[in-house]
């Protein structure tokens, strides 16, 4: 499992992210250039994405899904769940379908499923 508790040092070109946010519920998951989404009851799968960074502390992710695109700001941030009250290193802002969701993430390899 990810380390929530120290300084995230990110490297996209070495890094699987998981991000999550709340109200409503959702879970957005990057491993080398495919992503996945999961609001709800659906699930998007995208393809083609890439990492660009804006800054020393920001970088910008957007991929496809056949005519969708989303895209994701991650920054060094620190982030505390709005429902958890947990706080993790990463802050994220995930843009889709015309709308803005805000969630917190970790870096690295998550356990297999």
């Amino acid at each position: 499992m990810p380390d929530t508790t120290r300084k995230v040092e990110f490297d996209p070109a070495r890094s699987s992210i998981s991000v999550h946010g709340s109200i409503p519920a959702w879970l957005f998951s990057i491993d080398d250039d495919r992503a996945m989404l999961r609001m709800g009851r659906r699930t998007v799968r995208f393809t083609r994405g890439a990492w660009v960074q804006e800054c020393a502390s920001v970088w910008d992710y957007e991929a496809y899904a056949d005519n969708e695109k989303i895209a994701m700001q991650l920054s060094t941030a620190m982030c505390v769940d709005s429902t958890s009250g947990a706080e993790y290193p990463l802050h994220a802002i995930l843009s889709w379908e015309g709308r803005s969701y805000r969630g917190c993430a970790v870096a690295g390899k998550l356990p297999a499923r």
